[in-house]
C-alpha cells in the first residue's frame, strides 16, 4: 500500500455498516491503509421463500421482455432462487438484463449472464430510466429484481410509460442482532473519524444502534454513503458531513483517502 495511503488514515476510526459476510474486504483495505475498521454490522440479509418469486423461472422468465437488477445482493439471492426452483438453470440469452451500476454488473457476469447492460454514468434509479432500452417500453413485461421495500420511482414511472412491471423480491434487510457496545463507546469518547453506510435503511439503522445519547456526535461525523439521494437525505437528517464515496470497496476506500488527505 502506498505511503500517502498510509498517512492520510493513519489512526483514522473508520465505522463499516455492512452486513456481516459483506464487510470483510472493505475493513482489510482500512486496516491495510493504516486505519483501523470498526466492523458493526447495521443490516442483515435474509432470503425470502420461494413462493415470493411468482413463475419466475425459465418458463416465467421467457415471457418478459427486460429484466432489471438494482443491486449485486438482488442478483445474488435471485440468482440463488431461481436454481432453487430449476436445475441447470441458465439465464436466457435472448433476455436484456439491466444492471443499476457496475458492481451489480459484475455479480451478472459471474451468474453467466453475457454482457449485462448499464447507465453510462448515473448509477441509480434516474440513470436506468434514461436508458434508451427503457424509454419505449409500452406494452413490456418488465421485471424488476430487487429487496423488499425501497424506492418505487422505476416501478412507478415504468408503469407510467405503459409497461406491465413485475416486482420481484427476493430478499428482505433486517435490523441485526449487534453488539453495538464498541459503537457507542468510540462514539462517547471521540474517536469515531467516519462511518460508512450502504443506504438510507443502514443510515437509520445505525442511528438507532448508536442511541440518542451519541446521536448528536454521529451526526456531526464524516458520513460515506453510495449516492447523492442517501447523501441528500443525511443531510436533511442533519448530518454535517456526508460525503457521496460511491459502492465498490476501492471506490469507498478512494473517497475515504481523499477525504483525510485534505482534513489533515
Amino acid at each position: 500500500m502506498p505511503d500517502s495511503l498510509d498517512q492520510a488514515l493513519l489512526a483514522r476510526t473508520v465505522v463499516v455498516t455492512r452486513p456481516l459476510a459483506q464487510a470483510e474486504g472493505l475493513c482489510r483495505l482500512i486496516d491495510a491503509g493504516g486505519g483501523k475498521a470498526l466492523c458493526c454490522p447495521a443490516v442483515e440479509l435474509v432470503a425470502l421463500g420461494k413462493a415470493s418469486v411468482r413463475a419466475m423461472d425459465s418458463q416465467g422468465l421467457a415471457q418478459l421482455d427486460v429484466a432489471i437488477f438494482v443491486s449485486a445482493n438482488a442478483v445474488r439471492f435471485s440468482f440463488a432462487m431461481l436454481r432453487s426452483r430449476e436445475a441447470g438453470f441458465r439465464w436466457p440469452e435472448t433476455l436484456p438484463a439491466l444492471a443499476v451500476g457496475p458492481a451489480t454488473a459484475r455479480a451478472l457476469e459471474a451468474e453467466g449472464v453475457v454482457d449485462p447492460q448499464l447507465p453510462p454514468t448515473r448509477w441509480d434509479s434516474e440513470g436506468l430510466l434514461a436508458m434508451p432500452v427503457l424509454t419505449r417500453v409500452q406494452g413490456q413485461r418488465i421485471a424488476v429484481f430487487r429487496g423488499v421495500g425501497g424506492r418505487t420511482l422505476l416501478g412507478d414511472t415504468l408503469r407510467e410509460r405503459g409497461a406491465e412491471v413485475v416486482l420481484v423480491e427476493c430478499y428482505e434487510r433486517r435490523l441485526p442482532d449487534t453488539d453495538s457496545t464498541p459503537l457507542r463507546t468510540a462514539l462517547s469518547r471521540g474517536t469515531v473519524d467516519a462511518v460508512t453506510v450502504s443506504s438510507l435503511d443502514v443510515l437509520h439503522n445505525v442511528l438507532r444502534l448508536a442511541g440518542e445519547p451519541q446521536a448528536r456526535t454521529l451526526r456531526a461525523t464524516p458520513l460515506f454513503v453510495p449516492h447523492r439521494r442517501v447523501r441528500d437525505a443525511a443531510a436533511a437528517m442533519g448530518f454535517l458531513k456526508p460525503v457521496v464515496a460511491g459502492v465498490a470497496d476501492a471506490d469507498v476506500m478512494r473517497a475515504l483517502v481523499a477525504y483525510f488527505r485534505v482534513a489533515k
